[in-house]
């Protein structure tokens, strides 16, 4: 039975982390993940961390929120299925298989280990990443500026790494771990590809996200599926100041796209780089959203997000660890 939302420890160490400087409030999270990990329920868990780090309000007994019904899936969905979509390599096949594989960004190279990597045999211009966890990429827009034993140092460091236990998503827990190279991507008039993220609850596309500017000052807009602009709606970035992203050619083809890869599940958000509106290529399938922790704003875009996730659907309900709703 999970912890409810108004469990006396999470409110009362939420309310004194609220009261700490941020940068505290987050080593300290980063401290009890670490550390404590294992003196704490998961439910506990859930709500003590994610209210120091963001100052969410996480209900488990009766989510409501798109956050709140995040979290109880993230603690309670065991879809097998997820675990080999998590993995960067394996979810190949699933997207050759359901789309095709011209959906696909150009495969270099897999290792098991950077020593194993000869960058003789790679193009002057690549992507290497980890296939089991999130934010392990090294872009490399020209081998001869490449420092390679940095580089190898921190695949190393990388594969060490359980990414399950870093924000407790479960999908990353039994991922066999591989270095995988990927040609790298253009998009004329753009430094960084643009990301194109959609949103599909129920197997629908209910939101696409549009990032700009990754890495150096990024903006995001949310749009509708008709590309209508949602002004003022945002997750982890600002809005992009006084841009409104032209509606791209081949929209039609990314939701079709994006609502097939998503259909088995109950929330799945699915990547794409449109690279000039002329070429799509897939980028990954997200399952734990900001790892349950992305501050939404406004609230009510919140709770309309939390309204089209049904935890009752026969497709949800099969994979709950619990069912006591």
């Amino acid at each position: 039975m999970p912890y409810p939302d108004n469990h006396p420890i999470a409110r009362w160490l939420g309310t004194h982390a609220r009261r700490l400087p941020p940068s505290l409030n987050h080593w300290l999270c980063r401290f009890i993940r670490k550390k404590f990990h294992w003196a704490l329920s998961p439910e506990l868990f859930c709500i003590c961390t994610k209210e120091w780090s963001r100052q969410l309000q996480v209900n488990l007994l009766q989510p409501v929120s798109f956050n709140d019904k995040l979290n109880f899936l993230m603690l309670y969905y065991r879809n097998p299925l997820l675990v080999k979509l998590a993995d960067k390599y394996a979810v190949r096949d699933y997207v050759a298989q359901t789309i095709g594989e011209n959906y696909l960004p150009g495969l270099l190279g897999v290792w098991e280990r950077p020593e194993d990597i000869r960058l003789d045999t790679l193009p002057d211009r690549f992507v290497l990443k980890t296939n089991h966890a999130c934010r392990t990429n090294i872009l490399c827009p020209d081998k001869r500026s490449l420092n390679w034993p940095a580089a190898r140092r921190k695949l190393s460091k990388w594969l060490k790494m359980d990414y399950s236990r870093v924000c407790e998503e479960w999908q990353y827990h039994d991922i066999p771990r591989k270095i995988i190279a990927e040609e790298f991507l253009d998009d004329p008039g753009h430094e960084v590809p643009r990301d194109f993220k959609f949103l599909c609850l129920g197997g629908k596309v209910h939101s696409i996200m549009v990032y700009s500017d990754r890495g150096t000052n990024t903006h995001m807009n949310v749009y509708a599926p008709d590309w209508e602009l949602r002004p003022g709606v945002y997750t982890n970035y600002p809005n992009a100041p006084e841009q409104l992203d032209p509606r791209p050619s081949n929209l039609e083809e990314m939701l079709r796209c994006a609502e097939k890869l998503a259909a088995p599940f109950p929330q799945v958000r699915v990547d794409f780089y449109n690279l000039g509106d002329r070429r799509i290529v897939f980028g990954e399938l997200t399952f734990s959203y900001g790892s349950g922790r992305a501050p939404i704003t406004p609230r009510s875009f919140d709770l309309e997000l939390g309204a089209q996730i049904d935890l009752d659907a026969p497709n949800c309900r099969e994979f709950l660890a619990v069912c006591n709703r």
